[in-house]
């Protein structure tokens, strides 16, 4: 079920190397921990960060496309 073989598509799937996707990955992963600590600093400080953290969805959105930029 979890076999490597399933894994490898997603990586064809995706058209990445098993590096590049990591790269990607960790990437999103750390920018979507970054914006959560904003969001919950901006839950306490409502007046703090709120163009901030709306204006990093877009960003997120074309790190999850994967867009060349």
């Amino acid at each position: 079920r979890w076999g490597v073989g399933k894994r490898m598509n997603h990586l064809e799937e995706v058209g990445e190397s098993y590096l590049e996707h990591g790269y990607h990955a960790s990437k999103l992963g750390l920018v979507l921990i970054g914006l959560g600590l904003l969001c919950l600093v901006h839950a306490v400080l409502p007046f703090c960060l709120s163009k901030v953290v709306s204006s990093r969805f877009a960003y997120i959105v074309s790190l999850a496309r994967r867009d060349k930029k």
